[in-house]
């Protein structure tokens, strides 16, 4: 539901938005064939007013019959249509189109070379001025899709799109300034975006202030009826992260490490440390949690117990090849406001781990385990912020675990 609100608004605001001399006779009634009340909703009918208007040369249009091949909507989902159609739109100077581009290909993106085309198609449509590319732009340089990585570039995009009205953008822009992301941080101007964005309805706006108000009222007992005050957030202090050393342990390090693949040894045994969460410039900790990998033998494969906290299992699966250990993809919990008001969302509450590569690395008689992990999001189609083990062995030899597991344990996926 959520791609294809976000399809149907770029319609919507693309049919309004731009003016140019095509023919519009048919306008209102495509539009009402997917905006209609029950009776009068009808995608396919509108997907063949919409179509016939394309062929007859009319670019908003072509753009419009592009978005519903890639949606599915009124006729079967076609990639390869949706883009012919969409470039049709660009070539007879429909700028928007350029964005609905990067918006086909980037939540259809199987890889890199995706987002990198993606990434292109938004920044085509920034310098043609496009406002809807503004955002667009801004949060594949926050996340780092398809080019560098950039908190700053990002910010300036988004303050850009703020003024503009885009209320994801206002929200972004708060997280920004909240968490010190590409400038330095600033509760005030943290609290005045995201307010501005739950004025204007955006979801996690509204969910990012309820749970400030939940944290307010757990840290100050009963209010006695008082409300509290919606400025509050941004002002917080940032949460310390939790003791986690232990001796012998491995240290964090302040920057993402890419581990190499190197000569694997028999990687079997328990192996206990940290798991650190980095964000997405890989150079910032958000977060550390106590990890136990327990890895054993079963047959020709490797098999093995994920223990994150005490609180997270998951069951992993396991190959050996010639210089690494990969893990097979799983699914791993994701981390969400607990609120209400994302509940009526939906989606998926986990994301893939799909793949992890380890290599051992031996310094005096310690032996440790080392790796990153790549974890995906399903709900957005996009990788999630970038996670670094580093484990110490505490057993040689795994052992399988044979005790009644939790309900939240996940089994794995087979390689």
């Amino acid at each position: 539901m959520k791609i294809l609100w976000i399809f149907l608004l770029l319609i919507y605001t693309g049919s309004m938005a731009q003016t140019n001399t095509d023919t519009t006779r048919t306008v209102d009634s495509a539009f009402i064939y997917l905006t209609g009340t029950y009776t009068l909703y009808n995608p396919a009918k509108a997907f063949a007013l919409y179509m016939q208007r394309a062929v007859n040369g009319e670019a908003k249009a072509m753009n419009a019959t592009g978005l519903l091949y890639a949606k599915g909507m009124g006729t079967d989902s076609n990639f390869a249509s949706a883009v012919y159609w969409l470039k049709q739109a660009t070539a007879n100077g429909y700028t928007k189109a350029y964005t609905n581009l990067g918006m086909v290909y980037k939540h259809r993106a199987a890889d890199s070379t995706d987002f990198k085309t993606a990434f292109q198609y938004f920044d085509t449509a920034f310098q043609l001025g496009d406002t809807s590319a503004y955002f667009a732009k801004g949060y594949m340089l926050y996340k780092g899709l398809g080019c560098n990585q950039s908190y700053a570039a990002a910010l300036v995009l988004f303050e850009q799109a703020a003024n503009a009205g885009r209320a994801d953008a206002m929200y972004f822009a708060g997280l920004c300034f909240r968490n010190g992301y590409g400038v330095a941080a600033n509760a005030d101007s943290a609290t005045y975006y995201i307010n501005l964005s739950a004025q204007h309805g955006y979801i996690y706006a509204l969910a990012a202030i309820a749970a400030a108000h939940a944290a307010d009222s757990s840290s100050s007992g009963n209010t006695g009826g008082r409300g509290i005050n919606r400025n509050s957030i941004g002002n917080k202090a940032k949460p310390k992260l939790p003791a986690i050393a232990t001796t012998e342990m491995p240290d964090a390090s302040n920057i993402y490490q890419k581990i190499p693949p190197q000569s694997v040894p028999d990687m079997s045994g328990i192996y206990e440390g940290n798991l650190i969460k980095y964000d997405y410039s890989g150079k910032k900790i958000l977060k550390q949690t106590r990890l136990k990998l327990n890895v054993y033998k079963f047959g020709n494969t490797l098999q093995g117990d994920w223990i994150e906290n005490d609180s997270i299992y998951i069951s992993l699966s396991a190959k050996e090849t010639s210089k690494e250990l990969v893990f097979g993809n799983m699914q791993y919990p994701k981390e969400k406001l607990n609120t209400k008001i994302l509940k009526t969302k939906g989606g998926d509450n986990t994301v893939w781990f799909k793949s992890a590569r380890m290599h051992t690395e031996q310094k005096g008689d310690s032996i440790y385990l080392c790796g990153n992990l790549l974890l995906f999001d399903n709900s957005y189609n996009e990788p999630d912020k970038p996670v670094y083990l580093k484990l110490l062995q505490t057993q040689k030899g795994g052992v399988p675990i044979t005790m009644n597991k939790p309900s939240e344990y996940i089994n794995p996926i087979k390689l």
